[in-house]
């Protein structure tokens, strides 16, 4: 997660689960009459998506939205939001002439099934991290026929060591394609011009070497950029800076790596702020 969902997304997220539970009538609800349910269900979604989207806006940015972290603050929010969810209860229930919860009771259930979908999303999400592995080691596999007989009756050349490392398990034959390589946790994400994004198992150390041959600059310490990928500098915040490269993607830019992209003379986008 790199932020939090859009408004609409949130929309959307919250007509879906409202209208679930409608239908599915969970806690006893099912006795609610559906002109009452509906409405019932909506007003304790709307507040829940709420509190969930403002948790992560403010802490996603203190994390950096790394994924490791922001598990670990979807697992706290868990704890920490539902604790004024019997009171919401208490409300809803006042609206439809149900009787107010017993608060441990409820609280208990409702972090039990919060860790269950939190575990649940966090083994999707490992799920396809390893299915884009396999596919991408899969491609970098892949043979033809002609390419066999040139592997037997051609001389041997030297292998550029750069493209055989992190390249080769993305898949990925031209290191042009190459604009940015992200550090997520102990995986790489790679940023290619054709819009492909392959998370690859790898170091960003051994990444700096292997590409170290390309007109590139690690400009933080969890990303590298293709010099020809940039567009130029923007301020970002009122403080922070950022690159942005081909496509609108946004890397940020460290203080420690500031002096080396000044070197490079990439133009700004936006007028300089007044340090």
């Amino acid at each position: 997660m790199k932020s939090p969902p859009s408004i609409l997304g949130m929309v959307l997220m919250w007509l879906i689960i409202s209208i679930a539970l409608t239908i599915m009538g969970p806690f006893g609800t099912i006795r609610i009459p559906l002109q009452e349910r509906l409405p019932y269900w909506l007003g304790l979604m709307a507040v829940s998506c709420l509190k969930w989207w403002v948790w992560f806006r403010l802490t996603g940015p203190l994390v950096g939205w790394r994924e490791r972290h922001m598990a670990l603050m979807g697992v706290l929010s868990v704890f920490i939001l539902h604790l004024t969810l019997p009171f919401e209860v208490q409300v809803a229930n006042g609206f439809v002439g149900g009787p107010a919860p017993a608060y441990l009771p409820l609280y208990g259930t409702a972090v039990a099934l919060g860790l269950i979908i939190c575990a649940g999303i966090e083994a999707a999400r490992w799920g396809m991290r390893r299915h884009q592995m396999t596919g991408t080691s899969e491609m970098a596999a892949v043979v033809t026929p002609a390419a066999a007989d040139m592997a037997v009756t051609a001389p041997a050349l030297p292998i550029d060591p750069p493209s055989g490392g992190l390249l080769l398990r993305a898949g990925v034959s031209d290191p042009a394609q190459v604009m940015a390589v992200e550090a997520e946790d102990h995986y790489l994400r790679l940023h290619l011009s054709d819009g492909r994004k392959p998370l690859v198992l790898y170091r960003l150390r051994d990444a700096m070497a292997e590409l170290s041959h390309l007109d590139g600059e690690q400009v933080h310490r969890g990303y590298w950029v293709a010099g020809q990928a940039v567009r130029g500098l923007e301020r970002r915040d009122g403080r922070k800076w950022a690159l942005r490269l081909e496509g609108g993607l946004l890397v940020p830019v460290s203080a420690t790596f500031m002096p080396m992209v000044r070197k490079r003379g990439w133009p700004e986008l936006t007028p300089a702020l007044e340090r």
